[in-house]
């Protein structure tokens, strides 16, 4: 470029000079009187580019987040994750830096874990991110480029908690059979009672399940009646049930 009235410089743009070359310049009067010649050589541009953005995957199945390191990534670069982990209401920045062998290792591992070399993504565990809650990862290089922010939401951990056993309980005076249905049952939970019917040798399965009211609906009441909203047990009328046939009942939930 030209040099300005009031300066004494003018600077090649980096685009306009080849990275490494020499630039040479000397001076020349009209006369034909030259300088010494001054030399140096172009750096490397400017990184104006930054890693792709990374990828944020809350499970269908479980409270885990699964996140994907981006491809482009070069040794140094970061993903910063933004998590809140589980029993906790305040968020934190756990860093995830590229090593040479390409594998990325965390700044606090216990919640978002490193990435193995030849992997490309980590997960966090069900137990280490809050239920719903918002998690978010961008990339960055040394330079400062940063990338989009991926964003989701972690669902619900999984229930491995069973409903508590129903109770089977026949009747001293007659031949009926109470079944209690569990109390800490949750809305679509069931429970599944084996009974053989009177006049009958082959056992049949009834199935109740919990509805939105707190009742509980049969599938086949003429054997089991259902259990009304408000009752925690149903009873097996004597002439439904075979003398001295065994009753079983189990709970599941979905």
């Amino acid at each position: 470029p030209n040099v300005e009235a009031g300066k004494d410089s003018t600077t090649i743009p980096e685009d306009k000079v080849k990275d490494g070359s020499e630039v040479s310049a000397k001076a020349k009067d009209p006369a034909g009187n030259e300088s010494a010649e001054s030399k140096g050589n172009a750096g490397n541009n400017a990184d104006h580019t930054a890693p792709s953005a990374p990828e944020v995957t809350p499970s269908s199945t479980d409270g885990s987040v699964k996140v994907k390191v981006p491809g482009d990534a070069e040794a140094g670069d970061t993903v910063e994750v933004t998590v809140t982990p589980e029993g906790s209401n305040t968020p934190e920045k756990v860093t995830l830096t590229k090593q040479p062998d390409g594998s990325w290792t965390s700044d606090k591992p216990a919640i978002v874990p490193n990435v193995d070399a030849g992997k490309d993504s980590t997960t966090i565990p069900e137990d280490k991110v809050k239920d719903g809650s918002e998690v978010s990862a961008k990339a960055k290089d040394p330079a400062g480029n940063e990338s989009a922010e991926s964003k989701g939401n972690a669902g619900n951990n999984a229930d491995h908690t069973a409903p508590s056993a129903p109770e089977v309980t026949p009747s001293t005076t007659d031949g009926s059979v109470k079944v209690k249905v569990p109390s800490d049952a949750e809305v679509g939970d069931t429970v599944e009672v084996t009974v053989t019917p009177e006049g009958s040798n082959t056992p049949e399965k009834v199935t109740l399940t919990k509805q939105p009211d707190g009742s509980w609906t049969s599938d086949k009441p003429a054997i089991v009646p259902n259990v009304e909203a408000g009752k925690d047990s149903t009873t097996i009328p004597e002439d439904k049930v075979k003398d001295g046939s065994e009753v079983s009942a189990k709970a599941k939930d979905p």
